[in-house]
């Protein structure tokens, strides 16, 4: 599998988006500063471009994820045939508010709810994507999750017989030997 060293500056970037926005937002010129209407403040659009920003960030992390863990030799593959349309899930379903808070002040009722179901189709579209998707690599994920150990630790085992003793037994259930 290929250095993930790019996940280190992605997510710095994706976290001065965050901030960024954020910070900016905050500050007082931009929210008394408005935009072809009194509604739409410059905060709300600092705001906007910094989490659609990072959002933009987080799909890119998806879809890189993705085509790392499908890379050859990877035995990951299966796993990584998911990652894509998950991000693209997550980033529809928060895109959704993110987009309204700039959209809100020029939407009128009708056009909200043509701006709902083009949401309510996507996200669906993308919960549809992610189904199949599992459904057509599912033996390869279970396969994948059978080469995982259970647990981080090594299992402990007796050293007289080499029964397994679980991690506060004092003594081997088979042979009796107490444990170190």
């Amino acid at each position: 599998m290929g250095s993930w060293t790019w996940l280190g500056r992605y997510a710095l970037i994706l976290l001065a988006a965050i901030a960024l926005g954020a910070g900016i937002a905050e500050l007082t010129v931009f929210k008394q500063t408005t935009l072809w209407t009194p509604r739409l403040t410059a905060a709300a659009l600092a705001r906007f471009l910094g989490y659609g920003g990072a959002l933009v960030i987080l799909w890119m992390i998806g879809e890189r994820t993705g085509r790392q863990l499908r890379g050859p030799a990877a035995g990951t593959a299966h796993l990584g045939i998911l990652v894509l349309p998950l991000s693209t899930l997550v980033a529809l379903s928060v895109g959704y508010d993110i987009l309204l808070a700039v959209l809100r002040p020029f939407l009128a009722p009708s056009m909200k709810d043509g701006y709902n179901w083009a949401f309510v189709l996507a996200i669906t579209a993308s919960a549809v994507w992610l189904v199949v998707a599992l459904y057509r690599h599912a033996e390869g994920l279970i396969e994948l999750l059978r080469a995982v150990p259970m647990s981080v630790r090594p299992a402990r085992q007796c050293a007289s017989c080499g029964a397994r003793l679980s991690s506060k037994a004092k003594f081997c259930a088979t042979c009796g030997k107490a444990t170190d």
